[in-house]
């Protein structure tokens, strides 16, 4: 089956999110490489960032099962995603058309 140059983009960085989270045991392992990283030192530590922000660990928790289930959120055309469900490669759960923010929760299937 032939894709589109964005439809093909969006299966790749879907799925290129979908392995890196799989590639850690833990939740605490991927915070550490994944998110600490970009704190400066602040919040390098999941119990410092459950003292700061115990809702944002608990979003990047669901946020990293999400992942593992091949559940991602992407920024892209809607009519891609459209073209991208009507092959039965993805599910869209939540569709941004009409909203100001733009990200929509897909799901890859059989990945």
């Amino acid at each position: 089956m032939k894709l589109s140059a964005a439809q093909e983009k969006i299966l790749t960085q879907a799925k290129k999110e979908i392995d890196e989270a799989r590639s850690y045991e833990t939740f605490e392992d991927y915070f550490l490489n994944e998110y600490a990283p970009h704190m400066n030192g602040d919040y390098d530590t999941p119990e410092k960032y459950k003292t700061r922000d115990y809702n944002g660990y608990k979003y990047y928790e669901k946020y990293w099962t999400d992942l593992k289930n091949a559940i991602v959120l992407t920024h892209c055309n809607s009519r891609s995603l459209k073209k991208l469900e009507s092959l039965g490669l993805i599910e869209i759960i939540e569709d941004s058309t009409n909203q100001n923010y733009g990200i929509d929760v897909v799901k890859i299937l059989n990945y």
